[in-house]
């Protein structure tokens, strides 16, 4: 089998997400992305397609690698390989691609996320000398009319509140630089305080979707409760052991997914 490996900047978005998705196929985790969905990856979560890869076998994708980019700090945004190439070494090949790449663009590090359950994925890691740093988790919270002390504020507030009480950094999906390329792209989050905590919040008719929050523990369960009289909440990648996480666990909130998050000095 002979792959060659091209720049993802050669396809169009369509196509990419095309690949994207067939490199998904039958994983942990039901996936698939359009050309939409594609191009808000990219804005808010800083893709470099320039510096991101498609593996090709007899003209035919068979394999990406997404690069995300912020300053010296890069990540894994997305790596597949279609089902009948898995375990042939492709995914191995673009992972180390990548990382050259990364160098080349004068990055320090490198971070992925990586499902619990995904053995083969973790021992790839592994052998390239990726380290497990947190556990992170995937929450749901179910709507619900809640009385909470709680109220709207500006979203600078909020995000000076969550800075200044957080015990950790926020993973790429959700860190400042998110926030404001969301802001960016017109769909502003939203903020809400409470003595002693703050959240930061968008939402799309009664989805809820959880960005940021940090306080201490009675703050916390008051914005727990404030967010699901709103609609049902999503929280994505919170560190098993921060506060937030005790909070929406102890309000009822399910835990739909566990990663590992793992990161290599360059």
């Amino acid at each position: 089998m002979t792959v060659e490996f091209r720049q993802s900047t050669e396809f169009f978005l369509a196509e990419l997400a095309s690949i994207f998705t067939a490199s998904y196929h039958g994983y942990f985790i039901p996936f698939a992305v359009d050309e939409t969905q594609l191009e808000y990856m990219v804005e808010v979560f800083d893709l470099d397609l320039s510096r991101s890869l498609v593996a090709i076998e007899r003209q035919r994708p068979v394999g990406l690698a997404n690069l995300g980019r912020r300053g010296e700090r890069t990540w894994l945004g997305g790596i597949g390989v279609v089902p009948e190439h898995r375990g042939s070494g492709v995914g191995e090949s673009l992972v180390r691609m990548l990382l050259d790449r990364a160098r080349e663009a004068g990055a320090r590090e490198m971070v992925l996320e990586v499902i619990v359950e995904n053995v083969p994925a973790i021992a790839l890691y592994e052998k390239l000398g990726f380290a497990r740093t947190r556990e992170l988790e995937v929450l749901s919270l179910a709507a619900a009319t809640e009385h909470s002390k709680a109220r709207e504020t500006d979203l600078e507030d909020g995000l000076r509140v969550v800075a200044a009480t957080r015990s950790g950094p926020e993973p790429w999906q959700r860190a400042d630089e998110t926030v404001a390329n969301l802001a960016r792209r017109g769909s502003t989050p939203r903020a809400i305080i409470v003595d002693g905590a703050a959240a930061v919040f968008s939402q799309e008719g009664d989805r809820v979707s959880l960005l940021q929050a940090a306080g201490d523990a009675a703050g916390l369960g008051a914005l727990a409760a404030a967010l699901r009289s709103r609609g049902t909440v999503s929280a994505l990648n919170f560190p098993a052991d921060q506060p937030v996480v005790t909070a929406l666990r102890e309000a009822g909130a399910e835990v739909r997914l566990r990663q590992y998050e793992m990161v290599l000095a360059l």
